[in-house]
């Protein structure tokens, strides 16, 4: 190639933008799947809370009431991350 004919996927992204990308699109993709990311993570915290649940009625031990609350915890800080996340970003 020489050089002066653009790349397929440079084309195919002005085709979607209508415009060349630039480095504040490039942001926003990042900051979209970070945040995607994240609420993932936050509906992993709510898996973890529902296992333990099911993990308690099931089987009563000593230490139940503890890994809920460190479930609930877990929970409680991935939303605090999540919500901080969505501020900044």
């Amino acid at each position: 190639m020489n050089g002066s004919s653009p790349a397929p996927i440079d084309t195919l992204i002005q085709s979607f933008l209508g415009s060349p990308p630039t480095f504040d699109t490039f942001l926003a993709l990042i900051k979209f799947f970070v945040l995607i990311a994240l609420t993932l993570y936050l509906v992993f915290g709510l898996v973890i809370i529902r296992q333990i649940n099911q993990m308690n009625s099931t089987i009563r031990t000593n230490i139940s009431f503890i890994l809920q609350i460190a479930g609930w915890v877990h929970l409680g800080l991935s939303l605090v991350v999540w919500f901080i996340a969505f501020v900044v970003l």
